[in-house]
């Protein structure tokens, strides 16, 4: 299976281990350092790599708040329905977009560990699992997945500044 790993800058050594988890267990991992092409323009080559891949997986770290890549990679996925789990690193601030996604929430002396779990269960169909809709109720996600993330993405530019700071608090 091909998978993207979305990381900030400087948790490029997490990136790698992810990249080589995977790989050990037959999985293809897209890293930027490693695989980007030379001489191709840096978003059209990420976008390919994005919507090529079947999975996203998401380093979300204390560096991912300033981390705009991350943001364009992630809505990349979204609008291509790339099924994308949130790797939540040492308690890292989770994006509103990421709340109801696949989690998994590790310290970075578990890392290499929740990645071979994941190889494990790449396979697995993420997007049949369970999510929780706005009020807090499980849902299925179905097709309409893209709709249902650019209307959360509306939701959030229009909150007042303030509460969205209490939100993610």
């Amino acid at each position: 299976m091909k998978v993207f790993i979305s990381y900030p800058g400087p948790d490029l050594p997490l990136a790698e281990i992810a990249q080589m988890t995977f790989e050990k267990t037959g999985h293809y991992a897209w890293v930027y350092k490693h695989n980007k092409t030379p001489g191709a323009p840096t978003w059209g080559d990420i976008g390919k790599a994005i919507t090529s891949s079947e999975r996203m997986i998401f380093l979300n770290t204390k560096a991912t708040p300033s981390s705009e890549g991350q943001t364009r990679e992630r809505n990349i996925a979204f609008n291509n329905s790339i099924s994308l789990i949130s790797v939540v690193v040492d308690g890292a601030e989770v994006p509103p977009e990421l709340s109801g996604d696949n989690q998994e929430r590790v310290s970075t002396e578990g890392f290499r560990d929740c990645c071979i779990r994941l190889a494990e269960r790449l396979h697995e169909n993420f997007d049949e699992q369970p999510k929780l809709d706005s009020g807090g109720a499980a849902t299925q996600r179905g097709p309409d997945r893209v709709e249902h993330i650019k209307s959360l993405n509306a939701r959030t530019k229009d909150m007042n500044p303030e509460r969205l700071t209490r939100c993610r608090e």
